[in-house]
């Protein structure tokens, strides 16, 4: 029996692994071994037993950034093999179009491509950030015309508090969420806010703490040996906050789908009906939610080879090296 596999990569340039050079060397190996790269429209077949297959894999590009275009477009170009591009339509803008077309990039001096998508470090509000070039819509859409078939990762995909209990406070070294991220605000557990009801803090609470942050030194709170104590003698008794209801997680995750989903579409002129799910995390509740959006092939971080019927739960491998994609397949 043949092995059918989704080939699950986030972001391929020199700076990240796998290399850019280590990627083309795979889409070798997959052609000279006889593994069929397959489109999206063919793996569905296949999960819905149309289509038989033998070896088979889906190049499944997870984090789309402008190394997208800059380094995997390309290859899959000088190949002529199908992929899919899961996109956080909040992460695409027009006007970061970086100004060149993909005929142009073999004539475009390697320093300036590598430094176009390496990640750069920046400070907002006293956070540091990573960050990296985003791709355009003209690019989306130029890529999602060829080879490249761009479809949805959600939109503004942020984690936010899925729990009660306070496990700390932000700090300088914290990302950002989606949720009240003040300096000195009360932190809890993190998760996807597509797979759990959102936790939200008492902005109240959060008031008294940032403030006090403020009139005692700001960051340099933190230098303190005991500054969590501190904070904590100004906390009240729980709860903490509130969780929104059933009816309001299902209406924000639904709200959003739809967002992402008709953006997308809007854009690429294609329909979009499959969705990585963010960070991984979902739930049966929020299977059935996206269902209802017109989503209908539903990608996770779970491994595993691909099998009919897998339409809600379809498992991924990472392959970030040459060795590590000949043991999916040998």
């Amino acid at each position: 029996m043949g092995k059918v596999a989704v080939l699950r990569y986030g972001n391929i340039s020199p700076e990240d692994t796998p290399t850019e050079i280590t990627f083309e060397k795979q889409i070798n190996w997959l052609i000279e071994n006889n593994t069929k790269i397959i489109t999206l429209s063919e793996l569905e077949s296949y999960i819905n037993g149309n289509l038989r297959l033998e070896n088979a894999a889906l190049i499944a590009i997870t984090s789309a950034h402008l190394d997208s275009w800059v380094w995997i477009n390309p290859i899959l170009e000088k190949y002529n093999v199908p992929a899919v591009c899961f996109i956080d339509s909040w992460e695409i803008e027009e006007d970061e179009f970086a100004g060149f077309s993909s005929k142009d990039i073999p004539k475009i001096d390697y320093r300036r491509l590598r430094r176009l998508t390496a990640p750069i470090k920046t400070i907002f509000e006293e956070k540091t950030i990573i960050k990296r070039a985003r791709l355009s819509w003209f690019e989306v859409r130029t890529m999602s015309n060829k080879n490249f078939l761009c479809q949805s990762a959600g939109k503004f995909n942020r984690k936010g508090f899925i729990d009660s209990k306070i496990d700390g406070f932000i700090t300088t070294e914290s990302h950002p969420l989606d949720a009240d991220d003040r300096l000195g605000a009360m932190h809890f557990k993190e998760g996807s806010l597509l797979a759990n009801r959102a936790f939200i803090p008492d902005r109240k609470i959060n008031d008294l703490l940032h403030k006090y942050l403020l009139a005692n030194g700001y960051t340099r709170f933190f230098e303190k040996e005991n500054w969590q104590d501190e904070l904590k003698r100004l906390l009240p008794d729980a709860p903490y906050g509130r969780f929104e209801t059933d009816e309001q997680y299902r209406l924000r995750v639904r709200n959003r789908l739809l967002a992402a989903k008709g953006e997308l579409q809007t854009e690429i002129k294609h329909n979009v009906y499959a969705l990585f799910w963010p960070f991984g995390e979902y739930s049966s509740e929020s299977i059935k939610i996206a269902q209802s959006t017109g989503f209908r092939l539903f990608f996770t971080k779970k491994p595993g080879f691909v099998e009919t019927g897998c339409q809600n739960e379809i498992p991924t491998f990472s392959a970030k090296t040459l060795s590590e994609l000949k043991a999916i397949y040998v």
